[in-house]
């Protein structure tokens, strides 16, 4: 999740989320147990504004609620680069890679992040 500025513990759990820690690190998961990952300042070198002016809507059960385009999180996994980010962004690509909006990575990606994955994604994404 991003937004634009930051929210309190207080806040969230007032809004239905639980705040955990596992293995040492503060988790926060919705009612229904997903966890969810807030971002205030930037993600994996993107500036919210931009993440927030790129996100989609979707309907969840009685709820529309903007997400993190599919670019971004492409992007995002790629930066971070660990096994399963790398496995994460294999998978999306293999079963979202068509419906990738380029001109939208190529506005947040660096030309050498853009080049190798579109050639790629196309490719898996058959």
């Amino acid at each position: 999740m991003a937004v634009a500025i930051p929210v309190k513990d207080e806040e969230l759990g007032r809004l239905g989320y639980r705040i955990f820690f596992e293995a040492g690190k503060k988790v926060i998961r919705t009612r229904e147990g997903v966890k969810v990952d807030i971002y205030s300042r930037d993600v994996s070198g993107m500036p919210v504004p931009k993440i927030l002016e790129t996100a989609v809507t979707k309907q969840v059960g009685n709820e529309r609620i903007q997400v993190m385009c599919l670019e971004v999180l492409l992007i995002a996994k790629m930066r971070a680069s660990r096994p399963q980010n790398i496995s994460d962004a294999q998978h999306l690509c293999q079963i979202k890679g068509r419906s990738i909006r380029w001109e939208v990575v190529e506005s947040m990606a660096t030309p050498v992040e853009v080049s190798n994955p579109k050639t790629t994604v196309l490719a898996l994404s058959s």
